[in-house]
C-alpha cells in the first residue's frame, strides 16, 4: 500500500510540475499583450481612415471602448495617430446636421467653422514645427557653419573668375599694343574665344546646367557643402528635406494666423 501511495504521489507531482510552468503564464501574458496591440493598431487605423477631418472626442473614445481600450489608452493612441481633437466638434456636427438654417445662421456657422479650421491648422502646424525643430536642433550649429564655409568658397571662386577675365583683357591689350600688333594677336583672340565656347558645352554636358554665373556659384556651393556634410556624417538629402518641411510648416502657420485674425476682425 505504501509503495502504491509513493508511486501515486510521484506521478501527481510530475503532472503538477508539468502543468504549473512559467511558460504557461508567459504565453498567456504574451497572448493578452498581442491582443492589446492588435486592438490599438485597429483603433489607430479606424481614426486615420475616418471620413471626417474633425473628430468628436466622445465619439472617438467610444470607438476605443468598443475595441476594449480605456479612455487613457485611447488618448495615448490618438497622440500616436497624429490627429487633432476638438472637444466641441460634436456641437459643430449637430449644427451641420440641421435641416433648416436661416441665411444669418448659415453665415454664423460658416464663420465659426472657418475659425475652427484655422485653429485646427494652426495648432497642428505648431506641433509639427516643434517636432521638426527638435530633430533639427542638434545639427543646427554645425550645418550653419558648413553653409557659411561653402558660401565663402563659392564667393572666392567667383571673384577669382572675375580677376581672371580682367587679367585676360589686360594681357591681350598689352600683347596687342606693346609687344606685338593686332595682325598677330587677332587669331589668338579668336581661338581663345572658341575654346571658352567649347568649355561651356562641356560644362553643360557634364552637369546638365546652363553655363551662367549663378549656375556656377550654385554648383561650387552645393558641391563643397555636400562634401563637408559627408565629412561630418550628415546626409545632405535629409538636410534639404528638413529645411523644406520646416519652411512649409512656417508658411502654413503664417497663413492660418492671418486667416484667424481676419475672422476675428469680421466677427
Amino acid at each position: 500500500m505504501r509503495v502504491w501511495m509513493d508511486g501515486f504521489r510521484r506521478v501527481a507531482v510530475r503532472h503538477c510540475a508539468k502543468w504549473w510552468t512559467p511558460s504557461r503564464f508567459s504565453s498567456t501574458s504574451a497572448t493578452s499583450t498581442a491582443a492589446a496591440s492588435a486592438a490599438a493598431e485597429q483603433f489607430r487605423e479606424r481614426v486615420r481612415n475616418s471620413r471626417s477631418s474633425v473628430l468628436a472626442l466622445d465619439e472617438t473614445l467610444q470607438i476605443g471602448a468598443s475595441l476594449g481600450l480605456s479612455a487613457d489608452e485611447a488618448r495615448q493612441e490618438l497622440e500616436k495617430s497624429d490627429v487633432l481633437l476638438l472637444d466641441h466638434a460634436s456641437t459643430l456636427d449637430r449644427k451641420l446636421s440641421s435641416q433648416v438654417l436661416t441665411p444669418r445662421a448659415r453665415q454664423h456657422l460658416k464663420a465659426e467653422l472657418s475659425s475652427t479650421l484655422s485653429l485646427c491648422v494652426e495648432s497642428l502646424a505648431q506641433r509639427e514645427l516643434k517636432r521638426l525643430e527638435a530633430q533639427y536642433e542638434p545639427f543646427k550649429n554645425r550645418i550653419a557653419l558648413i553653409e557659411k564655409q561653402a558660401t565663402a568658397r563659392a564667393n572666392f571662386w567667383m571673384r577669382s573668375g572675375l580677376i581672371g577675365l580682367a587679367a585676360q583683357i589686360g594681357g591681350f591689350g598689352y600683347l596687342t599694343y606693346v609687344e606685338f600688333s593686332w595682325d598677330i594677336m587677332e587669331p589668338w583672340t579668336y581661338f581663345f574665344g572658341q575654346s571658352l565656347l567649347i568649355m561651356s558645352y562641356i560644362y553643360f554636358l557634364l552637369l546638365k546646367k546652363d553655363h551662367t554665373v549663378g549656375g556656377m556659384w550654385s554648383v561650387v556651393y552645393h558641391s563643397y557643402r555636400n562634401k563637408l556634410l559627408q565629412a561630418q556624417g550628415i546626409d545632405h538629402e535629409w538636410v534639404v528635406h528638413m529645411n523644406a518641411e520646416i519652411k512649409q510648416r512656417l508658411s502654413l502657420l503664417r497663413i492660418a494666423r492671418v486667416e484667424r485674425e481676419q475672422d476675428s476682425l469680421v466677427d
